[in-house]
């Protein structure tokens, strides 16, 4: 039996992919599965044990400079002969893919697929209650596509660290163990500020405030993560510099040594972004800042506690990338603002707590 997925972008929509790929390897052992991506999302991929083949299309692949690769690539999906194709996009551009490999296909319906038009191509859809956790909705379809091709109803997952979670490669490990023993690292609280979204980020004087409470921790080394990657992340670095904080700050790491790195680490804190979600399908706990979009939909669900760790800030602008299309952000306009470090501080104890690393800080904040 082979199947495809069909998830090409992003890492964040990979990563919510993994337990339903979970799901499939368990009820169907025998199947190969194959799975076409974007080569934006191809880091997460490339490092999913138990797939076949993965097949990269440019990020770009319906632009016409891209067309020659994207019909190459097609022509080999056409000669596999799939028994089923599985959407978990939802989109126009998936759709179009979908439609030209001649496969029986399922994907999300109507009221499901965040584009509806998709929900025609395929050969049986299936819909979802709106509120549901992203992680679940591709996992019921999943479980559909089971049921498809066996006839048999199956079990809904189970929650915990997953045998599809991204695995670090032999050298990343040893970069960043490496990197470990030359800083005298002890277990790690990563602080990963960047995103994607302006409404998403968490202020950076929130971030300041946190970083100056946490430099005073015992029993754990804590990492900044991004420094080379967004203006967040470059800002938080500059201040740590600037206070001379006992907080590590961590090289430009790939992928691929992020996946390393959570093998070391206790905790994360981040906003609604790929880092978070990484490390909850590796079994990390977590610390998500949501306000624009709803950890009820997008948090973490895989390993246990994560999802009730979130904070969920109470944000009007739903689904905007900025607040209101203001682009200079202050307290009375950023939502995220209504977090305060001193909360985040206290659910980070609550965590090191149970990890060994139960030091309290009291500190009070000034510039």
């Amino acid at each position: 039996m082979r199947i495809l997925i069909v998830r090409v972008s992003a890492l964040g929509d990979a990563i919510h992919t993994l337990p339903a790929l979970d799901i499939l390897k368990k009820n169907l052992p025998d199947a190969k599965i194959d799975w076409l991506v974007q080569h934006k999302a191809a880091g997460i991929v490339n490092h999913v044990p138990g797939l076949n083949h993965i097949y990269q299309l440019s990020n770009r692949y319906l632009m016409p400079r891209y067309w020659r690769k994207t019909i190459s690539t097609m022509g080999k999906l056409r000669a596999a002969r799939y028994d089923l194709i599985i959407d978990f996009q939802g989109l126009l551009k998936t759709s179009i893919l979908t439609l030209a490999l001649d496969a029986p296909s399922i994907g999300f319906g109507w009221h499901s697929a965040r584009e509806q038009l998709s929900s025609l191509v395929h050969t049986k859809t299936i819909n979802v209650p709106p509120s549901t956790n992203i992680i679940e909705k591709n996992n019921m379809l999943a479980r559909a596509a089971v049921t498809m091709l066996t006839h048999l109803p199956v079990e809904k997952s189970i929650r915990g660290p997953i045998s599809s979670a991204p695995q670090p490669s032999s050298a990343a490990q040893e970069q960043v163990t490496t990197w470990v023993a030359a800083n005298g690292a002890k277990r790690l609280i990563i602080l990963s500020p960047n995103t994607t979204w302006a409404s998403k980020h968490w202020p950076l004087q929130r971030w300041e405030e946190l970083a100056f409470k946490l430099g005073v921790q015992q029993n754990h080394t804590i990492v900044l993560v991004g420094q080379n990657f967004g203006a967040q992340g470059a800002g938080l670095a500059s201040f740590i510099q600037q206070h001379s904080l006992a907080i590590a700050i961590a090289p430009a790491w790939t992928l691929d040594a992020i996946f390393a790195a959570m093998q070391h680490t206790d905790l994360i804190i981040a906003p609604d972004t790929g880092l978070l979600h990484i490390a909850d399908c590796l079994g990390v706990a977590t610390i998500g800042l949501y306000g624009p979009t709803k950890a009820m939909r997008h948090g973490p669900q895989i390993s246990p506690g994560n999802r009730e760790l979130c904070f969920q800030i109470n944000c009007i602008h739903d689904y905007q990338k900025t607040h209101g299309k203001i682009t200079n952000s202050s307290e009375a306009q950023d939502c995220m603002y209504k977090l305060s470090a001193d909360d985040v501080l206290k659910r980070v104890n609550s965590v090191t707590a149970q990890t060994g690393g139960n030091h309290e800080t009291n500190l009070t904040f000034s510039d």
